[in-house]
């Protein structure tokens, strides 16, 4: 149960250097800066902090759960919103780190500290137990979220990769500079909006070796199950959870995988409903299955 916890805590150290999320505004769409985006961040992981500090017994921790509940949502749609911001500069962006970055740490210290009480009361933790990794899980919302130099490079690379060999089988054109040939496989082309911690692993992994598992209307026990059962499968390869409560979806971003197939064939839980070779990815109706 503390490793749960524990997830938060990664979430605020993230948080730290990203350009913020909120849940301290009343409409995320009210939002216009990425600094006002900080500043709700702290907002709203003060009150986060206040909820799990007014946990004293299980009805509290049903109560704090349901409240935090609503924030985590919040993140998520103040997330979406400054996705539909310009982009800040490096420069912005580390001012607003610079400005933000003290109360985060000192907002982190709370939680901190009555996470580790929580964790040795194991009903009160129970209570809190889906909320909180829900939680955790808002920092993959934010891994997209770019500055303008970050958005030039990551369009240079891809521009790199999808540049068309020059003259000649495997010869350059004359005076040019040999490009990297994608190593990732021409069956695979990555959605356009493909979180930023998948990303990493396709350009880690390659495109032939990295794997989306969606998982439609998953257990209610969150991601942990579905997880425990996945690594009985995958062995030692990377698996990132991306918890999706809009549309009721849990999403696992997997690699190294060679066999799209045989890894849909293993999977011990739901029915697969779709396999997209293309996209790599494994459509499962989780209700559909024993």
């Amino acid at each position: 149960m503390s490793r749960i916890f524990f997830a938060v805590l990664l979430l605020l150290s993230v948080m730290i250097v990203l350009p913020g999320c909120g849940g301290g505004v009343a409409d995320p769409a009210s939002i216009d800066s990425h600094a006002e985006g900080a500043e709700a961040t702290a907002d709203t992981m003060d009150q986060i902090a206040d909820a799990l500090e007014g946990v004293k017994t299980v009805a509290d921790a049903e109560s704090a759960s349901q409240q935090i509940g609503q924030w985590t949502q919040t993140l998520k749609d103040i997330a979406a919103r400054l996705k539909e911001l310009p982009a800040p500069t490096d420069a912005q962006m580390q001012e607003i780190t610079r400005d933000i970055k003290p109360r985060l740490e000192a907002i982190n210290q709370r939680l901190k500290s009555q996470s580790e009480r929580i964790v040795q009361d194991p009903a009160l933790a129970q209570a809190l137990r889906d909320a909180m990794w829900d939680l955790s899980f808002t920092q993959f919302d934010f891994m997209d979220i770019k500055t303008q130099e970050e958005r030039a490079r990551q369009e240079q690379r891809q521009a790199q990769f999808n540049k068309p060999p020059a003259s000649g089988p495997g010869q350059p054109a004359p005076g040019t500079i040999p490009q990297p040939q994608d190593p990732r496989g021409p069956e695979f082309t990555p959605d356009p909006d493909m979180p930023a911690m998948f990303a990493s692993l396709v350009r880690q992994h390659g495109k032939s070796k990295a794997v989306v598992i969606v998982v439609n209307q998953p257990p209610r026990s969150g991601p942990a199950q579905l997880m425990s059962q996945l690594r009985q499968v995958v062995g030692s390869a990377q698996i990132i959870p991306a918890v999706q409560p809009t549309n009721n979806q849990t999403h696992f971003y997997i690699a190294p995988i060679d066999d799209l197939q045989a890894l849909a064939n293993k999977l011990p839980f739901g029915h697969v409903s779709d396999i997209d070779t293309r996209t790599r990815r494994i459509t499962v109706d989780y209700n559909s299955g024993p």
